[in-house]
C-alpha cells in the first residue's frame, strides 16, 4: 500500500518558488485540507499530479494549451519540476522535470515508471471534470468517463480506428462515384441500356470486319483488332497528309508573342526619357542618392558630433537633418530610378522567356513536310525573323548604364518602339493567313467520305476498348477496397465489442459503490435511488445515466435530476472508480468538487468520507471558507493548509490551516480583542444555528428569518432544560454563558462596536464556549460529529459513543 510523504511543485503553471506539502505527522501520513480564494495557486497542485502520473494535463490539452504552456512564465531552466515522495519504500521519491529545449520530453527521476504502473486509475477529479460529466451529451460523457474510470487508451485506439473506418468508406463512396461515371459513358458509347460488354465487344467486331480483321470474341482479341485497325488508319495516304497538317497548326501556335511585350517595351521607353529629363537639370543628383543613402544610414547608428564624417570639419547645422532635407528634395528621382528598374526588370523577363519564333517554327514542324503555298510560307518567315531582328535590338538597347543616357539611346527607343507595333502586326497577320490555308486543306482531306469512315472506326473501337478495360477496372478496384473495407469492419467491430464488454465490466464492477455513495450524497431527496450507468451498445460512444425515482426508472436521468444531483452522480462515479481500481495507491485529489452542494449535501459528502474513505489518504482543495470552517471542524485530525495571498514572483503565500476557535485564539495572543470577538461571534452564530436545527430547538417566529446570537443561545438552553434537566453539565454550562455579565458586553460590542470589548471578556466567552462545544461534539477519533435529537429524549452522534440524556448526566 502506498501513501503520499510529500508533493514539491516548483516553476509550475501559477507556483514559481518550490511550494512543498507534507503529509506526514509522526509515523502516520495524513490527510490534509488545503484552503486558498480563486487565484492562489490550488488548482496548480491538481495539474502538477496529473502531469506527473500521466504526462498530460488534459483539460488543459482541450483549449489548446500543450506542454509549453506548463511552466510558470518567470521559471528558469531547470527549475520547473515536480517530485513527490511514497511511503513505498520501493518507490520512494519520484521526480518530472520540465526541459525547456524538448517541451515534450520531460527528463523523469527515480522510479516514475513504477509509480505510474501503482497509479493505474486517475485520483484527482476536479469540480470542471464534474461539469463536464453533467451537462456533455452522450459521447462526450462516454470519453469524459473514460477519464474518470481510465479506459482512455482503448477509447482512443477505438476512435483512431474508427476514423480510419470512415476514411475507408470515403474512399468507397468516392470509387463508386467514379465507377458510375465510367459505366455512363460506356453506355452513351454503345448506345446500351445497361453496361454489357459482350455486347460490346459484338459492336467492335461488326466495325472491324469491314477492314477484314478477324472476328473479336473476347478482351484480348479486341485488343489485337484495334492494333491492326489504327495501323491499317495510319498507312492509309491521307492520313499522313492531314498529321503533316496537324504539325503545321502546332508550329504555328508554338510561334506567339508576349501581349505585354508592347506596352512593357513604353513604359521602359517613357521611364529613360523622364529621366533624361531630370538629368539635363541636374547631372550630379542622380549620382549623390546613395552618398545620402548611405550617410543617413550611418547617421541613425551613430551619436551626432556636429562634424562631417568625410572631411571631420565642423558643419554649422544639423547635418543628419541637412542630409534627410536633401534625400527628401531627390526623392521624385529616387522614385523615377525605382520606376525606371521595376519596368526593366519586367521587360527583359519577357524577352528571356520569348522564343526566338523562327526557331519554335522550325523545330515543331520538325519532319513533318506539309503541302503548303510557298509564297504564303515566305511571308510569315519573313515576317517572323523581323519580330525576332527587333526583340534583339531591343534586349540590347535596354542593357544601359541610368547615368549616362544619350540622346543616341533615346532616338533608337523610340524608332523601336513605334517600328514594333507594325511588325508585330504583319507577323500576326501572316501567321493568321498560313493557318486558314492549313486548316482549308486539313478540312478537305477529313470530309473525304472513305477517310470519314476509317477514322470513325478507328476512334469507335479505340474508344470503345478504353472504356471497356475503364469500367472493369474500376469495378475490379470498387470490389477489392470494399471487401477489405468489410473485412476491416468486422475487426473494428470486434474490438468495439470488446471495448463495450471490458467498459460494462468496470460498470459492474463499481455500481454497487456507486449505488452506495450515490444514495448517501442524496439520503435526504425522497424516492431516489439505484443509479446505473447505462451503455448504448447501438453506439460506439453512448452512455446514458439512469436513475430510479419513487419506484419508476427514468432514463436518461436528466429528466428529472437536479445539477446538484447530476453532481453527485458524477462524485460517486469518481469515487468507486478511484477506490475499487486503485488498490495500490490511497491517494486521492478532491478539487473544489463541492460547488454545487448546499449545505444539507456538504456534511453527506464528509460523512461520506468518514464513513467509506476510511483507508484513503486525501487533498481536499477548496475556496469556499464556510466549507472550510466545517471540514475542519468534522476532521480535526487532519493536515491544514491556507493560501492566504498569492504574487506572481513567488506563487502562493502559505500559512498554517486555522480552525475558527483557533484563529479566536491567536487574535487574542496578538492582543486583538475586536478582531477576535468579531470572528468568535460570527463562528458561535454558525454553530447555534446547527446546533438548534441538530437538537430540534424551538425558536420563535420571525418574519425576516433573523435571528440574534442571544435568542438561538437562550431557545438552545430551554431545550436542554426540558430534555436534560438542570443539573445536567451540559445545561449547567450553558446557563452559565447565557448569564455571564462577559457574554452580554461581549454580544452588545458585536452589535454595538463602540461599546468597548475587553481582552478578558472574550477569553471568558471563550473559555466557556469550549467547554460547551466539547459536550456537543463526539470526541471520538473518526467521529467528532455534532450530536443530534434521537426521539428517545436522548442526544447522540452516528457512531453511537457518545449520548446525552438526563440519566446518564454525560
Amino acid at each position: 500500500m502506498a501513501y503520499i510523504e510529500r508533493i514539491i511543485v516548483s516553476g509550475f503553471r501559477g507556483i514559481l518558488s518550490p511550494l512543498g506539502l507534507d503529509f506526514v505527522q509522526g509515523t502516520k501520513c495524513l490527510s490534509m485540507i488545503l484552503y486558498g480564494a480563486n487565484g492562489t495557486g490550488k488548482s496548480s497542485i491538481t495539474d502538477a499530479w496529473e502531469w506527473l502520473t500521466t504526462g498530460k494535463i488534459q483539460h488543459l490539452a482541450r483549449e489548446g494549451a500543450e506542454e509549453g504552456a506548463y511552466p510558470h512564465k518567470a521559471a528558469k531552466a531547470g527549475a520547473s519540476y515536480v517530485e513527490i515522495q511514497f511511503s513505498d519504500s520501493a518507490i520512494r521519491t519520484v521526480k518530472l522535470e520540465f526541459d525547456h529545449s524538448r517541451t515534450t520530453r520531460p527528463k523523469p527521476s527515480g522510479n516514475l515508471e513504477q509509480a505510474r504502473q501503482l497509479i493505474t486509475h486517475p485520483c484527482h477529479i476536479r469540480y470542471g471534470d464534474l461539469t463536464r460529466f453533467v451537462f456533455l451529451r452522450k459521447a462526450e460523457r462516454y470519453d469524459a468517463l473514460a477519464a474518470l474510470m481510465g479506459f482512455v487508451p482503448q477509447m482512443e485506439y477505438q476512435k483512431a480506428l474508427r476514423r480510419v473506418q470512415s476514411a475507408f468508406e470515403r474512399e468507397v463512396t468516392q470509387l463508386t462515384h467514379v465507377k458510375q461515371d465510367a459505366e455512363m459513358r460506356f453506355k452513351t458509347h454503345f448506345e446500351l441500356s445497361v453496361v454489357e460488354i459482350d455486347k460490346a465487344l459484338q459492336q467492335i467486331a461488326v466495325c472491324c470486319q469491314g477492314y477484314q480483321i478477324p472476328a473479336v470474341l473476347n478482351i484480348e482479341e479486341a485488343k489485337s483488332a484495334n492494333k491492326k485497325l489504327q495501323n491499317f488508319l495510319a498507312k492509309d495516304p491521307t492520313a499522313k497528309k492531314l498529321a503533316d497538317y496537324q504539325s503545321l497548326e502546332t508550329a504555328l501556335r508554338a510561334c506567339a508573342i508576349s501581349n505585354d511585350l508592347i506596352s512593357q517595351f513604353s513604359a521602359v521607353r517613357d521611364a529613360v526619357g523622364r529621366l533624361k529629363a531630370l538629368q539635363s537639370d541636374d547631372f550630379m543628383a542622380q549620382l549623390l542618392i546613395p552618398l545620402f543613402q548611405a550617410a543617413d544610414e550611418f547617421f541613425s547608428k551613430v551619436e551626432h558630433s556636429g562634424k562631417c564624417p568625410l572631411c571631420g570639419k565642423q558643419f554649422d547645422g544639423d547635418l543628419q537633418e541637412h542630409v534627410k532635407n536633401e534625400l527628401a528634395s531627390m526623392r521624385h528621382l529616387e522614385q523615377l530610378l525605382d520606376l525606371l528598374k521595376t519596368c526593366r526588370e519586367a521587360l527583359s523577363n519577357t524577352l528571356t522567356t520569348q522564343k526566338v519564333l523562327i526557331h519554335a517554327f522550325d523545330s515543331s514542324l520538325d519532319t513533318a513536310k506539309p503541302t503548303i503555298d510557298e509564297n504564303l510560307r515566305k511571308k510569315f518567315r519573313d515576317a517572323a525573323e523581323a519580330v525576332d531582328a527587333s526583340l534583339g535590338r531591343i534586349k540590347s538597347l535596354i542593357t544601359f548604364d541610368s547615368t549616362s543616357i544619350t540622346d543616341e539611346l533615346i532616338n533608337n527607343l523610340r524608332e523601336e518602339e513605334n517600328l514594333l507595333p507594325t511588325l508585330i502586326e504583319t507577323f500576326e497577320r501572316s501567321k493568321s493567313t498560313l493557318q486558314e490555308e492549313a486548316k482549308s486543306r486539313k478540312e478537305a482531306l477529313d470530309n473525304d467520305p472513305a477517310r470519314l469512315k476509317i477514322v470513325n472506326d478507328a476512334q469507335f473501337v479505340s474508344t470503345g476498348l478504353d472504356l471497356i478495360q475503364e469500367v472493369e477496372n474500376k469495378e475490379n478496384t470498387l470490389r477489392k477496397t470494399q471487401t477489405v473495407l468489410d473485412n476491416y469492419k468486422i475487426v473494428v467491430g470486434d474490438f468495439v465489442t470488446a471495448c463495450l464488454s471490458d467498459v460494462q465490466k468496470r460498470f459492474d464492477d463499481i455500481s454497487d459503490n456507486v449505488q452506495i455513495y450515490f444514495e448517501h450524497l442524496e439520503k435526504y431527496t425522497e424516492g431516489l435511488g439505484a443509479p446505473k450507468l447505462s451503455l448504448q451498445t447501438d453506439q460506439d460512444r453512448s452512455v446514458v445515466l439512469e436513475v430510479f425515482f419513487h419506484g419508476e426508472k427514468v432514463s436518461p436521468a436528466y429528466k428529472y435530476l437536479s445539477e446538484s444531483q447530476l453532481n453527485s452522480f458524477g462524485v460517486a462515479v469518481f469515487i468507486a472508480s478511484a477506490t475499487h481500481f486503485n488498490k495500490e495507491c490511497k491517494f486521492l485529489i478532491l478539487d473544489d468538487v463541492v460547488n454545487s452542494f448546499d449545505s444539507y449535501k456538504r456534511p453527506l459528502l464528509i460523512d461520506l468520507i468518514k464513513n467509506h474513505l476510511q483507508d484513503r489518504q486525501i487533498l481536499l482543495l477548496t475556496h469556499d471558507r464556510f466549507w472550510r470552517e466545517l471540514l475542519q471542524r468534522s476532521l480535526p485530525n487532519w493536515k491544514k493548509i491556507d493560501f492566504t495571498g498569492y504574487t506572481f514572483g513567488v506563487g502562493p503565500t502559505v500559512s498554517p490551516g486555522m480552525q475558527a476557535l483557533t484563529r479566536v485564539e491567536h487574535a487574542l495572543s496578538r492582543d486583538e480583542p475586536d478582531e477576535a470577538c468579531r470572528l468568535l461571534y460570527q463562528y458561535m452564530e454558525g454553530m447555534l444555528q446547527e446546533l438548534s436545527e441538530r437538537f430540534e430547538c424551538e425558536v420563535k417566529f420571525n418574519r425576516r428569518n433573523e435571528f440574534t446570537l442571544d435568542t438561538l443561545l437562550d431557545r438552545f438552553r430551554v431545550r436542554l432544560e426540558k430534555k436534560l434537566k438542570d443539573d445536567h453539565p451540559l445545561t449547567k454550562a450553558v446557563a452559565d454563558l447565557f448569564s455571564a455579565n462577559a457574554y452580554r458586553n461581549w454580544a452588545t460590542h458585536c452589535k454595538n462596536p463602540q461599546s468597548p470589548i475587553q481582552k478578558g471578556e472574550v477569553e471568558e466567552v471563550l473559555s466557556k464556549w469550549k467547554s460547551v462545544e466539547a459536550m456537543v461534539i463526539c470526541q471520538q477519533e473518526d467521529c467528532f460529529e455534532i450530536l443530534r435529537y434521537n426521539n428517545k429524549d436522548a442526544f447522540s452522534c452516528q457512531c453511537g459513543k457518545t449520548q446525552l440524556s438526563k440519566n446518564t448526566g454525560q
